[in-house]
Order: C-alpha cells, then sequence, then structure tokens
C-alpha cells in the first residue's frame, strides 16, 4: 500500500541577482522565486511523495509560456503525470504565485538507502527593453544631460557610443557608432524555443531583436551607413544579419528607424550588434537635438532550483 506523508517539508531555492535584498528566506527585490515543497524528503518502496514547485516573479514583464520540468536521472523513482508540466504566464506580480506538482512513486523494489538526487528547471520567454538618449548639440558650449534606462530581466542591455552629445558640424562629415551589448546577467542561461528540452550543449539564439532609432521621416536628421552583429553570420538568409529600414511609425504617430535581428547566436553569454548613423547636416536642428535608441530583445531563458534529495527507507531496515 502507497502511504503519502502529508507533513511538508520545504525546500525552497531562492534566485537572486547581484544588487538585491538577499540572505536565505529574504524576498527578493528582482529576478525569480523558485519554490520546491516535498511532502517528505523520505519514501518507503512503493510509497508516494508530493512535490508542489512555485514560482513568482519579480521581473518588470511576465514570465510567457512558461513550463517546468523535472531532471536528473530517477531509476526506480515513476512521475506521474510527466516530467514536463506547462505553468502558463506567471504574472510581473511578486503576489502572483503560479505552481505545479509532480506525483512521485518509488517502486516496490528500490533498496533501504537508495537516493534520488533531482532538481526542476523553469523555462519561459521573455521580452525585455532598454533606451538611451542621443544627442546633437549646434555647439561645445551647449551641456546636455543624456539619459537612459532599462526594464529588468535575465539580460543586461548596454549601450556604447551615446555616453556624450555630439557637435553637428557643416565642414565635417560627422558618424555616430551605435554599439549595444546583450549579455546574460542572472543565474540561468539563454535558451532555444525547446526550453525545458534544450541541451546546455546546443549554442542558444536571441529570438528576435528590433532597435529602434527615432527621427522624423518627413525632415530625417540620420542616416544609417552600417550595421553588424557579432558573431556575424549572413549564410542562412537573414538569420544572424541585422537590417535597418527607414520610414517606420509607431501607433502613437512617432517615427523611427527599424532595425531587426532574427535568431542572434549568443556565444559566452554576450552577443553584440550595432549600426552607425550619418548625420545629415542639411537637416533642420534645434540647438539641442534630443531623439531615443530603444532596444526590445524577445528570448527564451532558464532557470534551475538547487538538488534536493529522495532517500527511501524500509521500515525496521538497517
Amino acid at each position: 500500500m502507497r502511504d503519502t506523508i502529508k507533513k511538508l517539508s520545504v525546500i525552497t531555492t531562492v534566485l537572486l541577482l547581484a544588487g538585491c535584498t538577499g540572505g536565505a528566506g529574504e524576498v527578493p527585490s528582482t529576478g525569480i522565486l523558485l519554490k520546491n515543497e516535498l511532502s517528505s524528503e523520505l519514501m518507503q518502496p512503493g510509497g508516494t511523495v508530493l512535490l508542489r514547485t512555485s514560482v513568482n516573479n519579480f521581473f518588470d514583464n511576465e514570465l510567457k509560456d512558461a513550463e517546468g520540468k523535472l531532471i536528473r536521472s530517477f531509476g526506480q523513482l515513476n512521475i506521474d503525470p510527466q516530467q514536463k508540466q506547462t505553468i502558463g504566464t506567471v504574472q510581473a506580480n511578486p503576489n502572483a504565485t503560479a505552481r505545479t506538482q509532480w506525483t512521485l512513486d518509488v517502486r516496490e523494489s528500490a533498496l533501504d538507502g537508495t537516493e534520488f538526487t533531482n532538481k526542476v528547471r523553469l523555462c519561459f520567454q521573455y521580452e525585455q527593453t532598454a533606451w538611451h538618449e542621443l544627442a546633437v548639440v549646434n555647439s561645445f558650449e551647449i551641456e546636455s544631460a543624456v539619459n537612459s534606462g532599462t526594464e529588468t530581466g535575465p539580460l543586461k542591455i548596454s549601450f556604447s557610443g551615446l555616453e556624450t552629445p555630439y557637435i553637428k558640424n557643416e565642414q565635417v562629415n560627422s558618424k555616430i557608432p551605435i554599439s549595444i551589448s546583450i549579455k546574460n546577467n542572472y543565474v540561468g542561461y539563454v535558451a532555444d524555443n525547446t526550453g525545458v528540452d534544450m541541451s546546455k550543449d546546443t549554442i542558444p539564439y536571441v529570438d528576435f531583436i528590433e532597435v529602434r532609432i527615432y527621427d522624423d521621416n518627413v525632415s530625417p536628421h540620420f542616416a544609417v551607413i552600417d550595421d553588424f552583429t557579432n558573431p556575424s553570420s549572413c549564410e542562412t538568409g537573414f538569420k544572424d544579419c541585422f537590417v535597418c529600414e527607414p520610414g517606420h511609425s509607431s501607433t502613437d504617430g512617432e517615427s523611427y528607424i527599424k532595425c531587426t535581428a532574427d535568431d542572434l547566436s549568443v556565444f559566452g553569454d554576450e552577443t553584440f550588434l550595432g549600426t552607425k548613423l550619418d548625420v545629415i547636416t542639411e537637416a533642420p536642428y534645434p540647438e539641442e537635438l534630443i531623439q531615443t535608441v530603444e532596444v526590445t530583445a524577445t528570448y527564451y531563458y532558464c532557470v534551475e532550483s538547487s538538488e534536493f534529495t529522495l532517500t527511501v527507507f524500509t521500515p525496521g531496515g538497517n
């Protein structure tokens, strides 16, 4: 007969970003709280243990299409209903908890003292945006503050080349290089769209990147003269290519140059892309022109809980 021990023992994994309020048992200020609860850490041969997994999201945006998978070798441990479970959308609200559970059955033939070491892998799709102002001024005497910002998420999106204003010069053909770094900044890893079934030996990729360089479509101030990705690969059509097109407009009427990259490979937890802008000196400029460069990355990401161990015991055994 299978005995279910109802007293819960709690095994908690708090996945923290550097800079969070962090100590064991504390609530993170950003990141993911992944908690596993076992009805018991001991199992009798033929017995049953219930594993409950809960997810709380402290990032700025929701976790889409989230899945959980119980991983590691199981041997004489049966799992019901299956190793992989659909969790769905995890809201960007630390008070909203998403849950799933597994029933773990140990076979009658399991030997006393046998240990099963397992952990839970959580994978999801995430969309994250960062922005940086682009300032062009007519004189060195004009002081201009350049601002930037980012949504929290597993990746760090950072800009290079926009930190200080550019001086518009009628005699010199000015160029503005923009470099964008997208780097893993959390405790998990960038995945591909196979999610929880992905092998860590697989080269991951950022699913889609869109860069918007806001500008006037009628009297543009900038023209894209170069674009690049690193690592660079254009061998399969537009895969891994960074393609820019002017003349786009947002739903609220703002015009912009649109640059996109699909399936951008990530080597060593980081990838780069960028462009070079030509400053159109014939366009009408105010003394200080402030535009915005906005980057949105859509990608799959996985985190794993700490390991937990289930031990087989036989009542009256040695």
